[in-house]
């Protein structure tokens, strides 16, 4: 009768360490899942050189998984035409607050490019610029088309409401 109880015991023991397994084998590909968000927010779009425009673009990323993640490349989409984010850093928004003829406060953003890096919870925001097709935009959409490469998985392409958060999978 010992026995049998041994036996009884064993085999709940084994049960509950096999029911333990498939919950940390799920749990680890629960963690490791890719939760971007993403805030494409005001944009403006001025004159450049050579019949091209400057799209300006406020962003914010947040990582919302356990594992950092990277976005590598971006591109805006319009009439089916990719433009890749412009390398070189673009004045963006200037600012100069005066009391008299004294300068008191002074800011400068620029463009920023890629490769970001987020940590793991982590979150940053800037603004990126695209060399586009002069009069391809009016500065004035609600909503724009990018295509978002990271180091964790395919690229995805989708419409992004301007001034909305939207996961990225």
């Amino acid at each position: 009768m010992i026995n049998n109880w041994f036996d009884m015991l064993g085999n709940i023991s084994g049960i509950v360490a096999f029911v333990i397994s498939v919950v940390n084998f799920m749990y680890f590909f629960v963690i490791r899942k890719k939760k971007l968000y993403v805030r494409f927010g005001k944009i403006g779009v001025s004159d450049n050189f050579q019949n091209t425009s400057l799209l300006k673009v406020h962003y914010s990323f947040v990582n919302k998984s356990q594992l950092p993640i990277s976005v590598t490349r971006i591109r805006v989409v319009i009439n089916n035409e990719f433009y890749d984010l412009d390398t070189l850093p673009r004045i963006v928004e200037q600012y100069t607050k005066k009391q008299g003829n004294e300068i008191i406060d002074r800011y400068t953003a620029k463009s920023e490019y890629t490769p970001i890096n987020l940590a793991s919870l982590g979150a940053h925001s800037g603004f990126f610029a695209f060399v586009i097709p002069q009069d391809s935009l009016s500065g004035s959409e609600k909503a724009l088309t990018f295509q978002i490469c990271t180091n964790r998985g395919k690229a995805v392409q989708k419409t992004f409401s301007l001034n909305v958060d939207t996961r990225v999978n």
